[in-house]
């Protein structure tokens, strides 16, 4: 019986190399698609935080470059999140079938 605490990873590529198990075609793609959101979502929030003039503490190293390349991280990191995101699972629909 499981317990109600625990919580399974969504993206199993994410553990440690040694704690890794072989993934299957819909897993990578769930992976891909979980980190193609969490960059999406960080690139999107940063550029609203930076008109706030805030910035997440994980990305604060970005404007140690500069303004020009912190606006180029940030627009990198929401189209290639985007396109993770959108086209992650693309392969996947079929496979299943």
């Amino acid at each position: 019986m499981r317990d109600h605490h625990s919580r399974e990873i969504v993206c199993p590529a994410l553990l440690p190399l040694w704690q890794q198990q072989s993934l299957s075609t819909i897993q990578m793609a769930v992976c891909v698609k979980t980190i193609g959101g969490y960059l999406f979502f960080f690139g999107v929030g940063s550029i609203l935080l930076h008109f706030f003039e805030m910035e997440f503490i994980i990305l604060t190293w970005i404007e140690t470059w500069g303004d020009t390349v912190a606006w180029a991280i940030r627009g990198g990191m929401v189209a290639i999140g985007g396109a993770l995101w959108l086209f992650g699972g693309a392969g996947t629909a079929e496979s299943t079938t």
